[in-house]
This record gives C-alpha cells, sequence and structure tokens, in this order.
C-alpha cells in the first residue's frame, strides 16, 4: 500500500466542484464519488440482506432475498473484473452456487457473512490515486518529444520515469530522473570529440563519474582547440561542444551532485522547471548532434 503523507485525501466538495488535487481514495471513496453505482448496490444489497437475517435466520430465503443477492452478485461483475484481492470472487461463486443448490438458510449466510467481510476489507483497505486532469499529459507518449524519442532513445526510460515521478508529486524523484536522462549527453560529446581527433575513449564516458568525464572533456577540447587543422567549421563545433559541457558541469554542481547525494530536496515549481529545462536543453543538443540510436 502507497500512502503518500503530503497526498492529501479528496473531499466530495473538491469533486463535485471539479478541483480534483493530487490525492489517495479507498477504493469504497472513489466509488461512491465517482457514482459508480452497480459496485455500490451490490455492497450495500449484500450488507443490507446479512444484517437483515443473521440474528434469525428463516427456514427458507424468499424469492426477493434471492433477487436482491442474485443482482448484487451481478452487480459486482465490473469490480471483479479489476480487482480480485483477499479471493473475493471466490467468496462470490460460493454464495451463487449455494443459491442455485438450495441450500440451508445458514449455509448461504455463512457464505454472505464471509464474502461481505471480504467485501468490507477490499472497500475500505485498497487505495487509488486521483489525478488533476491537467496531469494526465504526464503519462501521454508526447510528454516527450518525437526529436528526442527518434533520436536519443537511451534517455526516454528516465524521462518517462521524470514525468509520472512529477504527476505524482515526487518532485525530487522527478529531479532525479531528470538528471539521469543527462547522462547521456556526456558519451554523446565524446563521441563527436572522436570523430575531430581527441584520444579520449567514448566508451569510458558511459562508466566514469560526471565530474571526471567533464574534466577529460574539457582537457580534450582545449588540446583540440591549439591543434592543427584549424578552420571556422572545426572552430565552430569545438565551442559548440565546449558550451554543451560547460552547461553540464553547471547541471553537477547545481542539482546533479545535492541530488545523487541526498542533500537537496526540490520544490514543485523546481522540479518543473528542470524537468522542462532538461527536456529542452536534450532537444537543443539534438538539434547539432542527433545520436539516431542507442549509445549504450
Amino acid at each position: 500500500m502507497l500512502r503518500c503523507k503530503d497526498l492529501l485525501p479528496c473531499d466530495s466538495g473538491s469533486l463535485l466542484r471539479g478541483e480534483l488535487p493530487r490525492c489517495i481514495l479507498s477504493l469504497l471513496d472513489m466509488i461512491v464519488q465517482f457514482e459508480l453505482h452497480k459496485i455500490t448496490a451490490a455492497h450495500l444489497g449484500l450488507r443490507k440482506m446479512y444484517d437483515k437475517y443473521k440474528e434469525y435466520p428463516p427456514e427458507s430465503f424468499d424469492e426477493d432475498f434471492i433477487e436482491i443477492v442474485i443482482n448484487a452478485l451481478k452487480g459486482a461483475e465490473n469490480l471483479l473484473k479489476n480487482i480480485d484481492i483477499g479471493n473475493l470472487g471466490l467468496y462470490f461463486q460460493l454464495l451463487e452456487e449455494d443459491i442455485k443448490k438450495n441450500s440451508k438458510p445458514n449455509i448461504i449466510l455463512e457464505r454472505l457473512h464471509n464474502l461481505v467481510t471480504v467485501f468490507d476489507y477490499v472497500l475500505l483497505n485498497n487505495y487509488c490515486f486521483v489525478l488533476p486532469p491537467q496531469d494526465i499529459k504526464y503519462f501521454e507518449e508526447d510528454a516527450i518529444p518525437k526529436q528526442i524519442r527518434e533520436n536519443l532513445p537511451d534517455c526516454i526510460f528516465d524521462l518517462e520515469e521524470a514525468n509520472k515521478c512529477f504527476a505524482f508529486g515526487r518532485t525530487t524523484a522527478c529531479v532525479y530522473h531528470s538528471i539521469r536522462s543527462l547522462e547521456f549527453i556526456l558519451p554523446l560529446i565524446a563521441k563527436k570529440l572522436s570523430g575531430l581527433g581527441s584520444s579520449y575513449d567514448p566508451k569510458k564516458a558511459l562508466n566514469d563519474n560526471w565530474g571526471t568525464i567533464i574534466d577529460k572533456i574539457d582537457k580534450e577540447l582545449k588540446v583540440l582547440q591549439q591543434s592543427t587543422p584549424r578552420s571556422k567549421q572545426r572552430n565552430t563545433k569545438i565551442r559548440k561542444l565546449s558550451e554543451i559541457n560547460a552547461h553540464m558541469r553547471s547541471v553537477k554542481n547545481a542539482w546533479r551532485d545535492p541530488t545523487m547525494h541526498a542533500h537537496g530536496q526540490f520544490a514543485e515549481q523546481i522540479a518543473s522547471d528542470i524537468l522542462n529545462h532538461t527536456i529542452g536543453f536534450i532537444r537543443y543538443v539534438l538539434e547539432t548532434y542527433p545520436a539516431k540510436k542507442k549509445i549504450i
């Protein structure tokens, strides 16, 4: 069971007003609030029948009782398609079989008691998340631009996780995954450097820590700036790579190190800014240096 202390419970007033904060609801609350009548009727119908007869079981049940219970069983079908916790489906099946066999009332009531008890437990002890409509976009495919999906597929997993974490209010986790997605920029820089004559092995940029990689790339860039042959096009490429590497150092110092070493916690607005910045920066890099295949 996932309970988040800062995900506040919803109230019926906010739901009716169309104000959906991020929150967790019990399954029963969810059913009642969103008026899923068949499931509510099933639960209430079964409980009503049990409470009516539990003290004084009749010699036989009348047709009204049978009809109410059968309708309740049918009404719960939608619930059972998606949720079968605590063998709830088995209890429904056993009760239905006993009714069809005209079993003794005390046996049917015992089955009904077991079913109602499990039904209560399922409804009251299982929770679901409710998201405001504006946060659904973080689960859609276009939350990650097509340019990134096609040109740097390595970072898709972490960007997807960053979006989901933000939607659920896990803002520091959102920053964590945003920063992880940027790790694939460093081997991309190293790969472009090797094309300019650098001796730095791009594969090492997949295993070394950020500080080591960025320092080595800086060193290689200085060597390339002083080497020959020189041309305007080559100098432009070196300058662009220098800008990207400098930005990665800033990201490392401002966001990556505090996040990875448990010193930083990020509020919602900052996490949103970092997520949007990350996506924007990756797009900026890919405009000049598309990977077009997985780096690792």
